[in-house]
């Protein structure tokens, strides 16, 4: 099978066409949709050495795990050390000139047999994304590398069923979760095979947050004696389902694209099962956000319990800042966007304020440390947290600096940017 990769003079092409950069200020879009670039001048380095440096060179997140061992059934093993002989071997990863972040993720996972994963840093409110390096690990899925995002392709995946009864536990095709299969879900599955659909994943580089925006665009799919394979108008319909699902946050999104397993009898280039994808592409439209450099508000804590904050977009009412005799603190926040949006918009720019642009702060600045927090909202654009500062009754180790209560609720606005991302993947095997 062979991938497709985009040139930069593909993807300026896709700008002049519209199909790219579509936001009225292009110094914001040209910073959020280009990719990091990392030179590769490795020769026979251990791979911890690596990691450290591709952090350092692109200056995004980038770890080692030190996971827990675990048994065969998933349990942890208290007690036992991890294997960690892999962060000892040695790479060769070299390049003319500088690459785009993921090439060199994926490079470095090759080379060095390595597993990795998005993953999700921090304390609620001021999380970040970041790649935590696993350890072991087979070669990476064949990838496209479009501005700062990373496609990839998983498999193609093919399922025939006789649905005998109707229960609880039954799970219908393209549904992710368990549910009763009806006569509606039944038929919206292909009739010439049943259910099959290439699986994709969408990785941003960390530090980004980003969303889709609408259904896939100029979705192309053809088997080897150029047939198209996409499924029917109702099935490509399913593509728009999550168009406001995060790309991002912890997690790379699995797209699935159904596709017809059998091309009609008497089609051209004739008849019969196809057997391969000659030509899989499209575009992903996505909105990409960036946190500004300096915070649109600063709460101060202290003496602004039933006060109400204005800016950035959003506005927050402190319903709780008071602080017990013996050093207890009890916070809690209500807070909304500032405009109105329809429903799913609302919802997602509401969970990527909760979990990236709030700062808890104490009196140095730093990030402040609580025992316990808790978030929720009402679903209808009003969304709340709330934290519990307990004082440590002991004094700290020498050295080490004391924890401090919050002082103040930094809120960060967004820097945002329309992009569609492309693919393309050629030659995929059928089942």
């Amino acid at each position: 099978m062979t991938i497709g990769k985009w040139p930069l003079a593909a993807i300026a092409a896709a700008g002049l066409l519209g199909l790219g950069l579509a936001e009225p200020d292009q110094d914001v879009a040209a910073r959020l949709t280009r990719p990091t670039k990392i030179l590769l001048d490795f020769r026979d380095r251990p791979v911890a050495e690596v990691i450290k440096e591709l952090a350092r060179r692109s200056g995004k997140r980038v770890v080692e795990s030190r996971s827990m061992v675990k048994s065969v059934a998933g349990v942890s093993r208290i007690g036992v050390q991890p294997d960690l002989s892999w962060l000892e071997r040695t790479v060769t990863l070299e390049s003319p000139a500088p690459v785009p972040f993921w090439e060199g993720i994926d490079r470095l996972a090759e080379a060095g047999r390595l597993a990795y994963r998005v993953g999700e840093f921090g304390a609620m409110g001021s999380s970040s994304t970041g790649v935590s390096v696993e350890g072991d690990g087979t070669a990476p899925s064949p990838a496209c590398y479009a501005g700062p995002f990373r496609v990839g392709l998983l498999g193609v995946h093919e399922y025939n069923e006789v649905i005998l009864v109707q229960g609880a536990w039954v799970r219908f095709y393209p549904a992710t979760t368990v549910g009763q299969a009806t006569a509606a879900d039944l038929s919206a599955a292909p009739k010439d095979g049943g259910p099959c659909y290439v699986e994709l994943n969408v990785a941003p580089e960390p530090g980004l947050i980003c969303r889709r925006t609408g259904p896939l665009q100029i979705l192309e799919a053809v088997d080897e004696s150029g047939r198209s394979l996409l499924a029917p108008a109702r099935e490509d319909a399913r593509q728009s389902f999550d168009a406001f699902a995060g790309v991002g946050g912890g997690f790379t999104p699995v797209l699935r694209i159904p596709i017809k397993p059998r091309a009609p009898e008497g089609g051209g280039g004739g008849g019969g099962r196809s057997q391969s994808i000659k030509t899989l592409r499209g575009l992903i439209p996505v909105e990409i956000a960036v946190l500004q450099a300096e915070p649109a508000l600063v709460i101060p804590l202290g003496a602004a319990e039933g006060k109400t904050f204005r800016g950035g977009g959003a506005e927050f009412t402190v319903g709780s800042d008071r602080t017990d005799p013996d050093g207890r603190m009890n916070l809690a926040v209500t807070y909304r966007l500032a405009t109105e949006y329809e429903a799913t918009v609302r919802e997602s720019r509401l969970a990527a304020l909760r979990t990236y642009q709030l700062q808890i702060v104490d009196a140095r600045g730093e990030p402040a440390w609580h025992q316990s927090s808790s978030s929720g909202g009402d679903g209808r654009g009003t969304m709340n947290f709330s934290l519990e500062y307990i004082p440590s009754p002991q004094e700290p180790e020498p050295g080490v600096r004391p924890k401090l209560p919050p002082a103040a609720i930094r809120y960060y606005d967004l820097d945002r940017a329309a992009f569609q991302i492309p693919f393309e993947f050629h030659d995929i095997p059928l089942p």
